[in-house]
């Protein structure tokens, strides 16, 4: 016959174990509400980005009002302001790059910043974007930098210093998982193995691509600009 310990052992092992189900259940409810708030968010700032690549449209055409003395704010953040003089019309690949750069170098560093800010930033050194809508074609572009991660503020990006490092390493674990693979001989019945070396091997290019614009963006500009280095896998950042 259990002492009356045990049986309060088991009441409170089943007690704990519901609990934690309770609290697994709670915290899925939660991830998946802040992953929605999170699009949400992104929505939001894109159609921030729209109206406000729009309200300097409409300034260039027709400034000297009342409204150009003070620009409007939206969350501390000036819209963007005519452009000056253009000397290089950005897009894709060029004008993440560019846009890095400009964070890389800039003194004092900058680690952390408002796309709104960035985009500003990229003009006053006498770039542009090109689309029909610059703002919202920039903010796009630089979201898909691999050397940049989103912050804990809406519309602010971080930059990852360590992001080329890490991409090395992520692509060594690639190719150790391929290099595995070519001994092994494919099931008749089973094209699993053929389905893995092919994610694999796109798997494997996605990286390289990242990593020579990770280099690119990180490492000393050479000539002309960071976008017109060729690929430099084994450069160091």
């Amino acid at each position: 016959m259990p002492s009356p310990s045990s049986r309060v052992s088991v009441r409170l092992k089943r007690a704990a174990a519901a609990e934690r189900a309770l609290l697994a259940q709670r915290r899925e409810r939660i991830e998946t509400a802040r992953a929605g708030a999170r699009t949400e968010l992104e929505r939001l700032e894109r159609e921030l980005a729209d109206i406000d690549d729009h309200l300097a449209l409409l300034i260039r055409l027709a400034p000297g009002t009342a409204d150009d003395a003070q620009p409007t704010q939206r969350n501390g953040h000036a819209l963007p302001q005519p452009e000056p003089a253009v000397t290089r019309m950005l897009q894709g690949p060029a004008m993440r790059e560019t846009a890095v750069r400009l964070l890389v170098e800039h003194e004092p560093p900058v680690d952390a910043i408002h796309y709104r800010d960035w985009y500003r930033l990229l003009q006053e050194h006498g770039f542009a974007v090109a689309g029909k809508k610059p703002l919202a074609v920039f903010l796009s572009q630089v979201s898909r930098s691999p050397v940049m991660r989103k912050a804990t503020s809406a519309g602010v990006y971080a930059l990852d210093r360590d992001a080329a490092e890490r991409l090395r390493r992520e692509l060594s674990r690639l190719e150790a998982q391929l290099h595995a693979l070519t001994g092994q001989r494919p099931d008749r019945q089973d094209g699993g193995l053929h389905t893995r070396r092919r994610e694999l091997l796109l798997a494997i290019g996605r990286h390289e691509r990242a990593l020579d614009e990770a280099l690119r963006g990180l490492s000393p500009a050479d000539g002309d600009g960071p976008h017109e280095a060729g690929p430099q896998r084994n450069r160091q950042p």
